[in-house]
């Protein structure tokens, strides 16, 4: 007897579209500032649960592996960039947030 062998087609997972919320932008005046520096913790929810990681776009604007950020007192007058990532875990796909700092 013949065996038909019939490849089945693999199936498809659609990824599922991860939201993700932060903290508001900030906004500081270079008065706010001068005595020291400002600080403030990062909120993020997501629904994966993925690790977040956070990135700063300058020297003044620090950042904590915990995202805690740390504005100098020496920050100049401008905006300031955070970046915001969380992983891909499961079904949910990375994500990129951004803050923006501003002092003037």
């Amino acid at each position: 007897p013949s065996v038909n062998v019939v490849k089945a087609a693999p199936d498809t997972i659609k990824q599922a579209k991860n939201v993700v919320s932060v903290t508001k932008n900030k906004t500081y005046t270079k008065k706010q500032l001068k005595k020291k520096g400002k600080s403030f913790q990062i909120k993020t929810k997501s629904k994966n649960k993925g690790k977040v990681t956070y990135k700063s776009s300058s020297k003044y604007v620090k950042v904590s592996k915990k995202g805690k950020v740390t504005i100098s007192r020496k920050a100049k007058k401008g905006t300031y960039k955070i970046k915001v990532t969380v992983a891909a875990k499961g079904n949910y796909g990375k994500c990129v947030k951004y803050i923006k700092i501003r002092v003037k």
